[in-house]
């Protein structure tokens, strides 16, 4: 017997508490606020706030989803539903095409990169698990913290610091040197104004161009 509200249910299988709203009753009922749902396949709990009912039911808090798409859980408190729908905590997010900041934990880069808190990574269906602050250069660049580097939708791990020059490059350590989407392994590096860098002796980087000089050649301005 299960009491929600005014109402009471009568059930022969076990009964699970999941928070103060939501009620799981064997595989087959589940209870939201004071509403009864009747599903058919088996129920996961993800957290406190979260259900996951089969592969079409997503129960957030008191509200109920039904997407068509598969769904895939991420610690406690996030769940990644087909390829447009993020839900973190009790808030459901829209996955689309530009920038979108989300209250002050979730932000969205372009279609295949999720920027959740300071501490999880989404790229394309890959999952970054980070300790540092998230920087955003531009629609295609992360930088997390000072060990991890997402441009576009690949993940390069370094073990430099890392310095951002402008939005469309980057310098991490002294070896390597993103312009836009492109990198270059290089050795060291200088960074001059926001739009030229010296790598090393025989490269420099103008704007989103780059230069091979030889050992005489000098470049000014």
């Amino acid at each position: 017997m299960v009491i929600v509200g005014e109402s009471t249910v009568i059930v022969g299988e076990s009964t699970v508490i999941v928070g103060e709203s939501i009620v799981i009753v064997g595989e087959s009922t589940v209870i939201v606020g004071e509403s009864i749902v009747i599903v058919g396949e088996s129920i996961v709990i993800v957290g406190e706030s979260i259900v996951i009912v089969g592969e079409s039911i997503v129960i957030v808090g008191e509200s109920i989803v039904i997407v068509g798409e598969s769904i895939v859980i991420v610690g406690e408190s996030i769940v990644i539903v087909g390829e447009s729908i993020v839900i973190v905590g009790e808030s459901i997010v829209i996955v689309g095409e530009s920038i979108v900041i989300v209250g002050e934990s979730i932000v969205i880069v372009g279609e295949s990169i999720v920027i959740v808190g300071e501490s999880i990574v989404i790229v394309g269906e890959s999952i970054v698990i980070v300790g540092e602050s998230i920087v955003i250069v531009g629609e295609s660049i992360v930088i997390v913290g000072e060990s991890t580097v997402i441009v576009g939708e690949s993940i390069v791990i370094v073990g430099e610091s890392t310095v951002i020059v402008g939005e469309n490059i980057v310098i991490v350590g002294q070896s390597k040197v993103i312009v836009e989407e492109s990198m270059v392994i290089v050795g060291e590096s200088v960074i001059v104004g926001e739009s030229m860098v010296i790598v090393g002796e025989s490269r420099v980087i103008v704007g989103e161009s780059t230069v091979i000089v030889g050992e005489s050649r000098v470049i000014v301005g």
